[in-house]
């Protein structure tokens, strides 16, 4: 019983995460395309 409730509680905290962070994310990728910046785990970089 334990172990559902603590996977319910990990499942609700990456939700919110997944839902905070892809603002900030979207916007620092949109940053990156639009002044033709690589990935730091492109090899070319």
């Amino acid at each position: 019983m334990v172990h559902q409730a603590s996977s319910r509680v990990g499942e609700i905290i990456g939700d919110l995460f997944k839902k905070l962070a892809h603002e900030p994310f979207q916007k620092n990728q949109d940053l990156m395309k639009k002044y033709n910046l690589p990935s730091l785990s492109d090899l070319s970089y």
